[in-house]
């Protein structure tokens, strides 16, 4: 038994996915699996979701990647669970 992508319900799910698909590949994201352990490259920052933040990206849904800094983000001041970030500030998308 599949979803039906032709229903309103369907159809509208499809426009988010493809607008914040959109967004991504503006912003530039480039999801991470380890903390980076050098600079980024000029103009590229680390961010992570809302999810409580945990050492190994990837545990009960926390994520992290790194793109270009824009003004939809904020910098964090969360301890990342004590990571070790190598210097580099991180990032949350704004509330």
């Amino acid at each position: 038994m599949g979803t039906d992508m032709a229903t309103p319900k369907g159809i509208a799910w499809v426009k988010q996915a493809k607008k914040i698909a959109e967004q991504m590949n503006k912003d530039g994201v480039s999801y991470v699996t380890a903390i980076p352990r050098k600079e980024l490259p000029k103009g590229r920052v680390l961010v992570h979701n809302r999810v409580t933040p945990y050492p190994k990206i990837g545990t009960n849904g926390f994520r992290a990647w790194t793109q270009f800094k824009t003004n939809r983000l904020v910098q964090c001041h969360c301890d990342w669970a004590g990571a070790d970030l190598h210097g580099l500030p991180h990032y949350r998308v704004k509330d």
